[in-house]
């Protein structure tokens, strides 16, 4: 969604019973996954854009629903329909490895302190 505004409408509809593939169908931004109800498929934490949503997903229950959660993307309401272990195809196994190794690096590098000395 494109305000905070907008989410919180959804989140309405949804506690009121509406359909969260209906709904997402109608009002998603997400050109990929609005045609499927919103369904982003089986994926790891590392596999989503931003973190907040990662650590939403991952702490919902299934049949949780949760937002507005904001992101450079927008505003965003998610619903976990079920957690299972998956097996990783191996083309997607090299992406999930360095994703998981950028999460790990890059704080460190926003509290590096490199220090130059020539001589």
């Amino acid at each position: 969604m494109r305000t905070e505004t907008d989410a919180k409408s959804i989140l309405d509809r949804l506690g009121a019973g509406e359909d969260f593939a209906a709904l997402a169908n109608q009002y998603s931004q997400d050109e990929t996954t609005r045609s499927r109800g919103g369904d982003l498929g089986w994926f790891t934490a590392e596999e989503l854009l931003t973190p907040q949503l990662a650590q939403t997903a991952f702490s919902l229950q299934v049949g949780q629903i949760a937002g507005p959660i904001a992101t450079e993307l927008g505003y965003h309401v998610i619903q976990v329909i079920e957690f299972a272990d998956q097996p990783v195809e191996p083309d997607r196994r090299v992406a999930i490895a360095q994703a998981r190794f950028d999460n790990w690096l890059q704080p460190l590098m926003y509290t590096a302190v490199i220090e130059r000395y020539t001589g």
